[in-house]
């Protein structure tokens, strides 16, 4: 669990300045307790955002090359940590970049371990991080 963590390490800064703009497109929303969770894909920032009352709590960021996008980091307010916001912003990326047609890198090891975990997405990753490219099995 703690090397899912390891991408985050400028939550305060990163998060400062990001807050939900209103008639924001691609908006997603989630139940999570009590409260609602969307997230919002910012194309223009190359990132996911996930929000709870209007206040940003994590993100996802990502750089395209090509065809592929780099999912390289996974931040979720320490407050709101444990209420499944991260799987959220990684489930709307790949669903984003799939229907992108595109392949994905995880950098991102919290990214890397939901994809290993979800053998619906593997089919996404770009081809030299496959099993079949990589030699090794299960």
């Amino acid at each position: 669990m703690a090397g899912r963590r390891r991408c985050g390490g400028r939550l305060d800064h990163d998060l400062r300045d990001l807050s939900v703009r209103p008639g924001q497109e691609g908006r997603l929303r989630y139940c999570v307790g009590m409260s609602t969770a969307a997230v919002t894909h910012r194309p223009a920032e190359s990132r996911f955002v996930v929000s709870m009352e209007d206040d940003v709590v994590g993100y996802l960021s990502y750089e395209i090359t090509g065809g592929t996008a780099d999912l390289q980091h996974t931040v979720v307010d320490p407050a709101h940590r444990h209420h499944g916001l991260g799987a959220m912003l990684v489930e709307e990326a790949l669903r984003t970049f799939r229907a992108d047609r595109m392949m994905v890198l995880p950098t991102c090891p919290f990214v890397a371990d939901f994809i290993a975990e979800h053998e619906e997405y593997q089919n996404l990753l770009a081809p030299s991080l496959t099993v079949e490219d990589t030699g090794e099995r299960s």
